[in-house]
């Protein structure tokens, strides 16, 4: 403590016994800047591990803060979510560039360290292992200067079977903010082949504002409309799709403008034309519909023009860009989303004018001695009087013997539900390794509990017989995850109960036997 002001000066804190298995010490030092603030000027933090070897892991790790500038002019909108920025070209600098930031040079031993540290990584190949880590989380595989979309390679669903494809685009090794690209594919069920292409330009990275347009002539799910965040490289939210068995054939040509707009809030405006045929078998009755001689004519195929706006709010939430990704560190509060929809008659040979809202909101919650509680609650309503493909399809996902959906109802039969305002709320407990916690065995216990409620569809509009849970849909479940576990994901097992209103007069229909996946790292 300087006498100062009575300021601290230096911190050092580490622990009393030093017999633990890790141990860890920190330490900072301040100094006196303008005569008027004690500031940070150096941290140190130092860590042993004990190896099962014998020896011992020492790692060190020095901070030190430099050109301080102390200023009471900054004003909050100087700031973004973004905390770090990695500039691109940052990984490929020479050495003689990081000599000169460096506040003391490199000596033999760090030298030495940094020679055997690179042979290991030779021998055990880490630079490989990293680069399929990131591919897997990212998407993308970095070849030169294009990458390949690996979401575009391989997946199933009951509709189109086995779908082969490849996707391309471009990356900043060739322009530093225009992205371009497509993508073919083919379903060995459905016989058919869909193809798109987009380009995206950045106007300011660090805000996240881009402008792009794409084309895309493909199928999605029938009246699957429900708010899904896009899985990104090998996720668990890509499990759903392989339930899905009706599909509708459509063409997209859409504008969209993205960009972080006023501190956590992020927007994304869209403008849209598409031409849809519905699944087969299904056919929309509208009022205009009869002819002269009363003979009512069923329409299948309709085209849709819309705007709308999408928009994020994670308060506190802080990011890292690295590249064109920004990477989330997670915020103390829930991440709202809002999509509004204006379906526009008339216009761009759009058929129907219509409001559509969705809302879906997300927390997980952290616990030291009960583990982690993941919420989440997704709703939406549109108006009457429109194609069967513009209702929300619940998602169900029963099939014993299958795979787990994290964003879908196990015991519920798929396209068993379709509502033209529903809302869901799916609650998810972890308990980590709290109860079972064996060297070579950690498996998690899990707790699963959905529900949902909906608004019936206008029946005469379709020829197609659809049910709503307007008295509330409930099933609960308990997973066992991480039995079996690899370097990059686990398996388990999980059973779940449907109950309530719409219980099955079979009891054993309402139950459901599945698997679990998990991505660990």
């Amino acid at each position: 403590i300087h006498t100062n002001g009575y300021a601290l000066q230096n911190v050092i804190a580490e622990p009393n016994d030093r017999s633990v298995g890790m141990y860890v010490k920190i330490e900072q030092q301040y100094t006196l800047i303008q005569d008027r603030f004690w500031f940070p000027v150096q941290l140190v933090s130092t860590f042993e591990n004990e190896l099962s070897s014998g020896g011992r892991m020492v790692g060190e790790g020095r901070s030190y803060m430099q050109n301080i500038q102390l200023r009471d002019d900054l004003n909050k909108k100087d700031f973004t979510a973004v905390t770090l920025y990695m500039d691109e070209s940052a990984i490929g600098q020479s050495d003689s560039l990081w000599n000169v930031y460096r506040y003391h040079a490199l000596d033999e031993k760090d030298l030495k360290t940094y020679q055997v540290i690179d042979s290991l990584g030779r021998t055990e190949h880490l630079d490989r292992k990293v680069q399929v880590m990131q591919a897997v989380s990212e998407g993308y595989i970095p070849m030169g200067v294009v990458s390949w979309d690996i979401n575009r390679l391989m997946a199933f669903n009951s509709y189109e079977g086995f779908r082969l494809g490849a996707g391309l685009h471009t990356n900043q090794k060739l322009m530093k903010r225009l992205r371009c690209g497509g993508y073919v594919a083919y379903g060995f069920k459905d016989k058919s082949w869909k193809y798109g292409g987009d380009a995206k330009y950045f106007i300011r990275k660090v805000r996240d504002i881009w402008v792009s347009a794409a084309y895309e002539n493909d199928v999605r799910e029938t009246a699957g409309n429900q708010f899904a965040l896009p899985a990104v490289g090998i996720s668990t939210r890509a499990l759903y799709p392989l339930f899905i068995n009706r599909m509708d054939r459509y063409e997209l040509m859409e504008m969209r403008f993205n960009g972080r707009w006023w501190g956590n809030l992020s927007g994304t405006i869209f403008l849209n034309h598409q031409r849809v045929r519905p699944f087969e078998g299904i056919y929309f009755l509208s009022a205009l519909s009869t002819s002269n001689e009363g003979v009512v004519l069923r329409q299948r195929d309709f085209r849709l023009s819309e705007s709308g706006i999408v928009l994020r709010y994670a308060p506190g939430e802080k990011f890292v860009r690295v590249g064109d990704r920004e990477l989330s560190l997670g915020g103390r509060f829930p991440v709202f989303h809002l999509r509004y929809t204006k379906g526009w008659k008339n216009i761009f040979e759009g058929e129907f004018d219509y409001h559509r809202w969705d809302f879906m909101m997300e927390k997980s919650f952290y616990w030291t001695q009960l583990g982690e509680l993941k919420t989440r609650l997704v709703a939406g309503t549109i108006g009457k009087g429109l194609p069967f493909s513009q209702y929300y399809n619940v998602r169900g996902a029963y099939n014993n013997g299958s795979i787990f959906a994290p964003d879908g109802f196990e015991t519920m039969r798929t396209n068993e539900f379709v509502h033209s305002s529903f809302i869901t709320v799916q609650l998810r407990h972890n308990f980590k390794d709290l109860l079972f916690s064996r060297p070579m065995f950690k498996p998690y216990l899990v707790l699963v509990h959905n529900m949902m409620y909906g608004k019936s569809i206008a029946q005469p509009q379709f020829n197609v017989v659809q049910q709503g849970a307007e008295k509330g849909y409930f099933e609960s479940g308990i997973q066992l995850d991480n039995l079996i576990q690899s370097s990059f994901s686990a398996i388990g097992v999980g059973c779940y109960y449907r109950y309530g209103p719409y219980h099955l007069p079979e009891m054993k229909d309402n139950f459901s036997f599945k698997l679990t996946s998990t991505i660990v790292f």
